[in-house]
């Protein structure tokens, strides 16, 4: 698929379906249409903490090449949804397991954290705990 060689109509969505319409739909944000493959959302559309999806769709496509037809089959499908979360989560605690104060293995370094909540539910994206996510860093 190429979605330079295509018009591809977006939706901000509410609900995870692609809409017959934008304009008749509740759950429809906003509607653009593109062909370079992808969207650029305005703020504006977006509210902090709410759940959104990006949908697609677009026809059918024949593309005549100088040696070939080229088939772009039909698309019509919806992310598996985004928030765009006002806060951090709370503050938990973080455990690098050592030795007596030492990492023995500085190849292999095993760090749990507990405690840490989030305002935002990740479960409602199918991951199996609240927080889907949690990153640190090491260096000098």
């Amino acid at each position: 698929m190429y979605g330079s060689e295509r018009s591809v109509s977006w939706y901000l969505m509410k609900l995870q379906y692609v809409p017959q319409t934008c304009n008749s739909d509740i759950n429809c944000v906003v509607k653009n249409e593109t062909d370079n493959g992808y969207i650029e959302l305005d703020k504006q559309y977006i509210t902090l903490n709410e759940l959104y999806f990006i949908c697609a769709h677009s026809n059918y496509t024949v593309i005549e090449r100088e040696y070939f037809t080229e088939i772009l089959e039909e698309i019509s499908s919806c992310s598996n949804g985004f928030i765009l979360d006002s806060s951090p989560p709370t503050k938990g605690d973080v455990h690098v397991h050592n030795h007596r104060g030492f990492i023995t293995n500085p190849q292999h370094v095993i760090v749990t954290w507990t405690g840490f909540d989030d305002n935002i539910d990740a479960t409602v994206f199918g991951y199996p705990e609240k927080l889907h996510n949690f990153s640190i860093r090491a260096g000098k």
